[in-house]
């Protein structure tokens, strides 16, 4: 009886154990889709607002889906608090890089939107160094 006990015990250890491996499996998968369509739509806009700032329609046309794509409801659902902080942060620069851009044909104006693309280069890769962690492929990309 005890043996039956301890079996029943054990099966049931083992289908959590399962199950949260599963889920942890799931969420990674779930990270990584999301995580690289954000990335893509960010390069997408990125390199064509840098090409030719605010002078190209396409871009102007793309500009507001790409800059909220990080209030993507899928982002908020899988994305570690860090991340998700970091990627809000992105809006602010699309929002100075679209408005320096709509400048950028004046040598301030050129000055502002250079430094806008840098600020904004910085805070990506602080984006993508936090999704790497969290992913947990930071340590296997450095080394």
């Amino acid at each position: 009886m005890l043996g039956a006990a301890l079996t029943a015990v054990a099966g049931y250890v083992g289908v959590l154990i399962n199950d949260r491996r599963e889920h942890r499996k799931w969420l990674r998968d779930e990270k990584v889709r999301v995580y690289a369509a954000f990335l893509k739509t960010q390069a997408d806009l990125y390199s064509a607002l840098r090409v030719r700032p605010y002078q190209n329609e396409d871009a102007t046309e793309k500009a507001l889906p790409a800059v909220q794509a990080h209030h993507d409801v899928r982002m908020d659902l899988v994305a570690s608090a860090p991340v998700g902080t970091a990627v809000g942060r992105l809006g602010g620069y699309w929002v100075a890089i679209i408005l320096s851009g709509d400048l950028s044909s004046t040598d301030e104006g050129q000055r502002l939107f250079e430094d806008a693309c840098e600020d904004y280069d910085q805070a990506l890769s602080e984006v993508v160094t936090l999704m790497r962690r969290d992913l947990g492929t930071a340590a296997r990309i450095r080394a």
